[in-house]
């Protein structure tokens, strides 16, 4: 048997097996996993229990998640970026410009032609076309036009094209009717109640924000649109995440709440932010996720998606087809100082009237950006899952088993819900609760079967 993708990660008292590309989760003790250890290459001595367990994972094994390949006929999504410009002045956020250009009716046309047709010549019935900004909607008019531009052409060859937003909600309720009414799905940004919102997230003249994006909250709550709630979580208000899913369970109905922790900029270094300590926000994550899953809502954070194999969760080496407002092609959504930054060059092409114009060669390059690259990745049981997070933010040339604290958040809230599915919510709770059990986990240097099998025989 095969065990380079079995993981066996330590809970407490119990170890928590781990295969995603088998379908297989399960839990059991100490004492029976220095048992099973023994057996692993012999499986006809096996106990009647272990052999059952193997034996699932001989069954049910699939590829690993493969990288892109060839032309780029079939695009993630379509990403159009309407400007840099925001009306918000978030106190932790880098992402600005000095002199932001404005998306031009004939750029965003151009763009949306050439994507449908690229749908079209390959026979593909779905498609997905994402805005982001800046704020997208300082500019309603040009989102406007392009929603029903591509909805108007897609129908002439019945694609169905699934329409998203990510939004700080800071506009007019008329402007809001109108998006829950035109977008498949709203994700607004708001960090909390009253206090946290307009603190950290006050309009660009110091107003205070919360109010006009609560009510349009509850006009994307009302709707059919599929409406996220996404809150950036950072140490002033990490202790207060119970209380705000508390609010949200009581004030809106959200289809789903993603808490993400903060990432470290110039911004938030010169207003002395700083992100929440890991154990605090995995801690008050998890009692968030619990209260609001007793309103029917489901929490996430972006790289614990225990039900998805992938090689990137970023649309980064994903051949997404994300359009600046000067009409250039790239699969990040990030400024393009940010990549300089990182000594990156993610641009690939550019659109204009005859269509998209593509350097495969540079198309080829960012499709590299995989887990499969990422070294201090590979021993890792969240891999597959998380791949190592956005591949802008989170580059690191760092090895195996010396985690950061995003990895050992990840870690920790992706064993908590591999818990839950087991109805492990007991072991989950005492686990959580004793810090030096979560820190030896989440700091463990490999997670695979064969290590963690050599200690456990070590053991014996």
């Amino acid at each position: 048997m095969n065990s380079a993708d079995i993981f066996a990660v330590p809970v407490g008292q119990k170890v928590l097996i781990y295969a995603p590309l088998h379908d297989v989760t399960a839990i059991i003790n100490r004492i029976a996993w220095k048992k099973w250890s023994g057996y692993l290459e012999d499986n006809k001595q096996c106990p009647e229990s272990a052999l059952e367990l193997f034996s699932r994972f001989e069954q049910s094994q699939k590829g690993e998640p493969s990288c892109r390949s060839g032309n780029l006929t079939d695009p993630l999504l379509l990403g159009l970026i309407p400007t840099r410009a925001c009306n918000m002045s978030c106190r932790y956020c880098d992402f600005t410009s000095s002199n932001p250009a404005i998306m031009s009716f004939d750029t965003a046309k151009n763009a949306i032609r050439a994507y449908l047709e690229l749908l079209h010549q390959n026979d593909k019935k779905k498609g997905e076309i994402h805005f982001f900004g800046g704020e997208p909607m300082i500019v309603p008019e040009l989102v406007q036009f392009a929603v029903e531009y591509a909805r108007y052409e897609a129908g002439k060859n019945k694609i169905e094209i699934h329409f998203e937003l990510i939004t700080n909600g800071l506009y007019s309720t008329t402007l809001a009717q109108w998006l829950s009414q035109n977008f498949d799905t709203v994700i607004l940004s708001v960090d909390g109640f009253g206090e946290f919102q307009n603190r950290f997230r006050p309009m660009k003249n110091g107003s205070p924000s919360f109010e006009t994006v609560c009510n349009n909250a509850r006009i994307f709550s009302d709707s059919d649109c599929e409406f996220v709630i996404r809150s950036c979580v950072f140490q002033d208000n990490a202790a207060h995440l119970p209380q705000w899913a508390e609010w949200i369970g009581n004030n809106l109905l959200p289809s789903m709440v993603c808490f993400e922790p903060m990432t470290k900029s110039q911004e938030s270094q010169k207003n002395e932010i700083f992100p929440a300590k890991p154990v605090d926000f995995v801690q008050n994550f998890c009692t968030a996720s619990d209260i609001l899953k007793n309103f029917g809502i489901p929490v996430i954070f972006s790289t614990t998606d225990i039900t998805k194999n992938t090689n990137s969760i970023c649309p980064l080496g994903q051949d997404a087809l994300i359009i600046s407002p000067e009409g250039s092609i790239s699969s990040c959504y990030q400024l393009e100082t940010e990549w300089k930054r990182q000594k990156m060059d993610l641009s690939f092409g550019w659109i204009d009237s005859e269509g998209f114009h593509f350097d495969m060669e540079k198309v080829n390059q960012c499709r590299e950006f995989s887990v499969h690259n990422k070294r201090f990745c590979e021993n890792c049981f969240c891999k597959y899952h998380c791949t190592g997070g956005c591949h802008l933010s989170h580059n690191t040339d760092k090895v195996s088993g010396l985690y950061d604290d995003f990895c050992i958040e990840t870690r920790m809230i992706s064993a908590a819900f591999l818990l839950d599915e087991l109805n492990q919510s007991a072991l989950k709770e005492e686990w959580l609760s004793d810090e030096d059990s979560i820190r030896i986990m989440a700091a463990q240097s490999s997670d695979r079967w064969l290590d963690y099998r050599s200690m456990a025989i070590a053991e014996l």
